[in-house]
């Protein structure tokens, strides 16, 4: 399910009428972006009668401690290897000219970085492997340090598409992927030190309200996280063309065009939907069936919640009300 979700999202997330992509993947040679490299390069592979996309990929050397060294020549075999088997990138490392000290004095730097070697390189989008415990963390640290939540989640890099495809995927089902098919990995010492405020939040304060409040805590803060991101969002931005229009309870969508926008406008628009037929506080389980359903071509009936179904053809999505 993973497997299929991460490729459901790269392919719209990273849509573009043109027939040359170029992709700038952020790599830390760790478990999460190893596996968002390798599935970019699937990408590359699938769709190379299409599109000539063509993949850099930036690793920023901190030297915080003896690892460094060891990594260095481990991207330089591993990237070997990528050439052997045909798959061409473009490779930057990038070293600062000062030490930096702290994760957030590092983290403005490499997001500076990236805008720069995304501006001059024309590179149409930025991708990080970020996953759902990253955002959750984030939130955290915010939370707790901060006071507050910023507004533009995910949006760092100026004037880019900044992308993190892996933010609905478990960090531990990464890793059963990056197993399952060898790839791989160099573990980076930092992530387990508890001087660092995240490393602390991810490997102390997590693991007591896992144990003595919610097993599921991730999964109910980045509910919270994804609600406050529908709120902040306009959906005008886009430009919604989808031939929506409402009758007797009755909603119906072009399947097609509904597909080919962002999945955050997506979400939304559902969401909406089941508003107006007089649904509110809809679940997050009932918008990924929605998501889920309007891929398939077949013609289906769903049953929801609240005398709500959602029927679905090549063309049309119908979602209605039900009043006996």
């Amino acid at each position: 399910m993973s497997i299929k979700r991460i490729l459901y999202v790269l392919t719209h997330e990273i849509s573009s009428d043109k027939k040359e992509l170029s992709l700038l993947l952020a790599l830390s040679a760790g478990q999460d972006s190893t596996c968002l490299a390798f599935f970019i390069i699937m990408y590359q592979k699938l769709l190379y009668s299409e599109k000539q996309i063509q993949v850099g990929i930036i690793y920023c050397q901190h030297n915080w401690n003896t690892d460094s060294l060891n990594k260095a020549n481990y991207l330089d075999s591993w990237l070997t290897l990528l050439k052997k088997l045909k798959v061409n990138v473009t490779f930057y490392s990038c070293i600062p000219s000062n030490p930096i000290a702290t994760e957030a004095e590092s983290r403005k730097w490499r997001l500076n970085l990236f805008n720069r070697v995304a501006k001059k390189y024309n590179y149409n989008f930025v991708l990080t492997g970020h996953t759902l415990n990253d955002e959750v963390e984030t939130f955290i640290m915010q939370q707790f340090l901060r006071g507050f939540v910023q507004k533009e989640i995910n949006t760092p890099v100026r004037n880019k598409n900044y992308l993190q495809p892996l933010t609905w995927i478990h960090r531990n089902e990464i890793l059963e992927i990056c197993s399952y098919w060898q790839f791989p990995l160099f573990a980076d010492s930092t992530n387990k030190s508890i001087l660092l405020p995240r490393s602390r939040i991810r490997l102390e304060l997590f693991s007591i309200l896992k144990a003595f409040y919610n097993p599921q805590i991730e999964n109910s803060l980045k509910q919270t996280i994804q609600t406050q991101k529908e709120q902040y969002y306009s959906s005008k931005e886009h430009e919604l063309s989808i031939h929506l229009f409402h009758s007797n309870n009755k909603i119906v969508l072009n399947r097609l065009k509904l597909n080919k926008l962002p999945l955050k406008t997506q979400k939304l628009l559902w969401r909406q939907c089941f508003e107006t037929l007089g649904v509110f506080n809809i679940g997050f389980y009932w918008i990924e069936k929605c998501l889920f359903y309007s891929q398939r071509k077949k013609e289906f009936i769903f049953y929801f919640i609240k005398n709500i179904q959602l029927e679905g053809s090549a063309k049309w999505l119908i979602l209605s009300k039900n009043q006996n």
